[in-house]
């Protein structure tokens, strides 16, 4: 009777893993069949070291799953929720600053002075969640009480490597709109890409007097890096006008320098002396 009693127990726990993964996802069957494994290679007396070899995974996943049930360990948790659970004892006064039109970032601040350990990331998912559950919420009042519709402006983006292409002459890396916009949040890029054509002008023309001309015109540039760069050519001077009226240039050397410290670095304990060697002649 017993014996019977057992084979039933046993076949409704496994009735019941069965149901559990067939709800689960592919990555969470995944995850399930691996804590499985190393739950059993635990049981069997294997250490943590050689679990992680024989199974190429990390001591963090072996700590946190060597113990518990595989069906609820393997399930993707939200672990953002019980934070923003935490931020609903803030909720009233969050909405009370944001609509007088203070900044988020302010009241994230005040939050947390007032004892609120939060991170910044859940705190922003958090207001979006919270002033956008319905239109009432995408109005603010100002100052003299009146509702003002909150208006979010596109963002734009504009690649680093256009404005560099830009500078270094290309006229069409950047369309009207988008230079219009750089050029009024940094009014230093004109002043830049002149500095940058009339450098390399003067490398083209071997124009020894055009560099004197250069030197003078932007030592008392008002942007930093651009007159530290004017100021500097004159403490090397005569290697810059070596450069620039000889046809002569060190890039080869260089070149090969920058190979052997490349080799350098990729063979950096686990090479001796020979085959270093074998590989810079290769």
């Amino acid at each position: 009777m017993k014996q019977s009693t057992s084979i039933k127990k046993t076949v409704d726990e496994k009735e019941t893993i069965l149901l559990n993964s067939t709800e689960l996802t592919d990555s969470e069957k995944s995850r399930r069949d691996k804590i499985i494994k190393v739950q059993n290679l635990l049981k069997d007396g294997y250490s943590g070291t050689d679990i992680m070899k024989m199974m190429s995974t990390s001591a963090r996943f072996i700590r946190t799953y060597k113990k518990g049930n595989p069906d609820e360990l393997c399930k993707n948790r939200d672990y953002a929720t019980p934070k923003k659970k935490e931020l609903d004892d803030y909720a009233e006064y969050i909405t009370e600053w944001y609509n007088r039109g203070v900044n988020l970032s302010r009241i994230y601040r005040e939050i947390v002075s007032m004892g609120c350990e939060v991170g910044h990331t859940c705190f922003s998912e958090y207001c979006e969640e919270l002033f956008h559950k319905d239109s009432e919420n995408n109005f603010r009042k100002n100052t003299l009480g009146t509702e003002i519709k909150r208006v979010r402006k596109p963002k734009r983006h504009i690649r680093r490597k256009n404005v560099f292409s830009y500078l270094w002459g290309s006229s069409k890396a950047l369309n009207s709109d988008d230079l219009a916009y750089v050029i009024d949040k940094y009014t230093v890029v004109i002043e830049l890409r002149a500095c940058i054509r009339e450098f390399r002008k003067i490398f083209d023309d071997k124009n020894i007097v055009g560099l004197f001309l250069f030197i003078e015109r932007y030592k008392n540039s008002h942007f930093p890096k651009i007159k530290t760069f004017a100021t500097g050519l004159l403490s090397d001077i005569e290697a810059v006008i070596n450069a620039v009226s000889l046809s002569y240039s060190n890039g080869f050397v260089e070149g090969n320098n920058s190979r052997l410290k490349m080799i350098k670095h990729t063979m950096f304990g686990r090479a001796n002396l020979p085959l270093l060697e074998a590989k810079v002649v290769m």
